[in-house]
């Protein structure tokens, strides 16, 4: 059952894909475009959250039932009209050291291959 379920959502997708790709009813509009709103959400020092009204941009979509081609479908992009960018002012995070270089403790030793998974102890000063 699983299996006509997931070959029928390939096919769908495959015929999707052709229909935009190679305009297969006819000679009909493959992109469209959408207005989009940016709004951008300030977040302050003081924890509280302004918002701002950007540009309204035209963006390009396909008339199709999933992505394609790149873009985004248009009955997509017509229901999610605006778009919300997170700016924030001032620091959240702690400095990391004097103009921005590393702590000693973050960088690994040389040769060490497991940095990442942090399994290397670096060499205690003497």
């Amino acid at each position: 059952m699983a299996l006509i379920a997931l070959l029928s959502l390939a096919g769908l997708f495959a015929g999707d894909y052709l229909s935009a790709r190679y305009r297969i009813p006819g000679n009909r509009q493959i992109l469209g475009s959408v207005q989009v709103q940016t709004t951008y959400a300030v977040r302050l020092k003081n924890g509280r959250t302004e918002y701002l009204l950007g540009d309204t941009d035209t963006e390009t979509c396909v008339r199709s039932l999933f992505p394609q081609l790149g873009y985004q479908p248009c009955w997509y992009l017509s229901r999610h009209a605006t778009r919300r960018i997170e700016v924030s002012r001032g620091r959240t995070d702690p400095p990391v050291g004097p103009a921005g270089t590393r702590r000693l403790a973050e960088i690994p030793p040389p040769g060490c291959l497991f940095a990442i998974l942090l399994l290397c102890r670096r060499p205690e000063p003497n």
